[in-house]
């Protein structure tokens, strides 16, 4: 990877975005089998990424923290990347990452979805419950030059647009604030040419593994953002309204 292009950021280079989990949950939903169908179910999910994406405002404020992503495209770093609801279509294409609290991927939607970033290989994983990785397959990225700090990292293979400007290169000790000619785009951390073609073709097959679950159960979508929507209220991050009117058209008590 050419190091300190000033001009752009690197597809593989792990990036630095203000993000929240939620947004590559709301967008699996809105889109499954299952509750696409149902305008009801269907809107509660748009009407939370209208407010992640800046299309309706929130007396929450803006949702999310700083935390890593890996860039799979090439972006220019001199490219309008303010938030707002253009972002939908011309944000940086990212797989987010996360701790999950140091706990690991919770939930059917989360798990399907999540792999390691290594040194963080749960021990039997042949890929996530359900994800369609045969046993023993890979199910975990490597960065480079070294070994990820974090022992309890995880990366969504899902690919989406990401409604956060790039902030800069992820740097553990200031993850937004190195400036200097190609600082904020040189990459501290990134994973090679290989790795980010595996990823892409990885988000690929887990989503068609997971609207194979879908199509097969109507209310296997439903069911799993209903479990989302319950542990989230459980930690305090989303309305009751909501949560209620899953529940509801679920027959879920």
């Amino acid at each position: 990877m050419k190091q300190g292009d000033p001009s752009r950021y690197l597809a593989g280079t792990i990036c630095c975005v203000h993000e929240t989990l939620a947004t590559p949950a709301e967008l699996i939903f809105s889109t499954s089998t299952g509750i696409k169908e149902d305008p009801v179910v269907c809107q509660a999910h748009l009407d939370e990424l209208d407010i992640i994406y800046g299309v309706k405002p929130s007396k929450r404020g803006r949702k999310g923290k700083k935390r890593p992503c890996l860039l799979t495209e090439n972006v220019s770093a001199w490219a309008n990347q303010r938030p707002g609801p253009h972002m939908r279509d011309e944000g940086p294409l990212i797989c987010v990452m996360g701790t999950y609290g140091g706990i690991g991927p919770r939930g059917a939607m989360y798990e399907h979805f999540s792999m390691g970033v290594f040194p963080n290989v749960p021990s039997g994983w042949g890929g996530s419950p359900g994800s369609g990785a045969s046993e023993g397959a890979r199910d975990h990225v490597h960065t480079r030059p070294r070994n990820w700090r974090h022992p309890r990292q995880w990366l969504i293979a899902f690919r989406y647009r990401c409604p956060s400007p790039i902030l800069s290169a992820w740097s553990f000790a200031a993850p937004d604030g190195r400036r200097g000619e190609g600082g904020k785009t040189r990459p501290e951390w990134w994973v090679d040419r290989e790795t980010v073609g595996w990823l892409v073709a990885e988000c690929t097959t887990r989503m068609a593994s997971w609207n194979d679950k879908c199509e097969a159960d109507p209310n296997f979508a439903r069911a799993c953002a209903v479990e989302y929507r319950v542990r989230l209220r459980r930690a305090g991050c989303s309305s009751s309204r909501h949560a209620l009117t899953l529940r509801r058209k679920t027959g879920q008590r």
